[in-house]
């Protein structure tokens, strides 16, 4: 939908009923040229008032609404909430507004009456210079300039949300990562992203946000952090003026070191397997260590002088 632009958000509850050829509007002046996408209304439905039309049209000289639709969208009755909240009218096609350029909100209902009628909030006490309450009771045909109250909306440009980012390194699943690699990289996708929030988590925890508001496309993880035979995941999320794209989540395992082995021997009778078998044997019936490992130490004599190292071979 966009970023918000425009506004009045007067915060009181005062309702207007918008019904049959009761139209309302108000006028709001564009703060910067944008294609508009969507208005909001701070509204409800009152029992049944048929389809909810939402429109931007150009303003005459006396500020009154005038000529065709520029932009329009018809939210169904059904879909009209009767809780009061922000209710979204997205245009089917956006409409380019110019900086400086005043426009009206039109809203009309597709039936109704005093009693069944789409309810628009607004305020009679916390009135704005930069916007206008304009009526009319014959569809439009006329329009009356009220002084006394405004009425809540908001209006959106196309700023879309920023794409996830891709291209992951290390490349998502890869294996044998040593603890050096510390690294991880992303590409950018389009829509780009203005920052990126970098989160990490050993497999199984809550996620940790390690990166905020970072502008990089690169992270390096604390030294110490990674560990031996370890899977970590990680996910990008980006942002920019429209919002968070929640990113993939991708992982990577690092590198395992087997154990070291202590020998042993196969005790006769048993199942013929030793204890680093799957499944291992039994100790004291299939095998029995020998008190002697797999690894060995070694001795050399080593000198330094000179800049120069020397080193007894083996």
């Amino acid at each position: 939908m966009g970023i918000k632009i425009d506004s009045f958000e007067s915060g009181d509850n005062l309702g207007i009923r918008v019904f049959s050829a009761t139209w309302k509007a108000m006028t709001f002046t564009a703060s910067q040229s944008y294609n508009i996408t969507a208005v909001k209304l701070w509204s409800k439905r009152k029992n049944s008032c048929g389809d909810a039309t939402v429109s931007i049209r150009a303003v005459d000289g006396d500020g009154k609404p005038t000529g065709a639709d520029l932009a329009d969208k018809t939210v169904l009755e059904a879909n009209l909430p009767i809780i009061s909240t922000w209710i979204e009218f997205l245009f089917g096609t956006p409409y380019a507004l110019v900086s400086g350029t005043k426009y009206a909100i039109v809203v009309r209902t597709s039936s109704g009456d005093l009693s069944n009628y789409l309810l628009w909030y607004g305020t009679s006490t916390n009135l704005s210079p930069d916007v206008q309450h304009i009526h009319s009771t014959d569809s439009g045909s006329s329009w009356t300039v009220s002084d006394t109250r405004d009425y809540d909306f908001q209006t959106f440009d196309d700023t879309d949300l920023p794409g996830k980012p891709t291209v992951p390194s290390p490349a998502n699943a890869a294996s044998s990562i040593t603890l050096d690699e510390t690294p991880l990289s992303w590409d950018a996708s389009d829509p780009a992203a203005d920052t990126y929030e970098v989160y990490f988590r050993e497999l199984g925890d809550t996620w940790s946000l390690v990166g905020v508001a970072q502008a990089g496309v690169e992270w390096t993880i604390d030294f110490g952090t990674l560990d031996y035979g370890i899977t970590y995941e990680w996910r990008i999320d980006a942002t920019n003026a429209a919002g968070t794209t929640t990113g993939d989540t991708w992982s990577f395992d690092t590198l395992n070191f087997d154990q070291i082995r202590i020998s042993y021997r196969l005790i006769s009778g048993g199942n013929g397997n030793g204890p680093y078998d799957s499944p291992p044997g039994v100790q004291g019936t299939d095998w029995e260590y020998t008190g002697e490992s797999n690894t060995i130490t070694v001795k050399r004599l080593i000198a330094a002088a000179n800049s120069t190292i020397w080193y007894e071979s083996i």
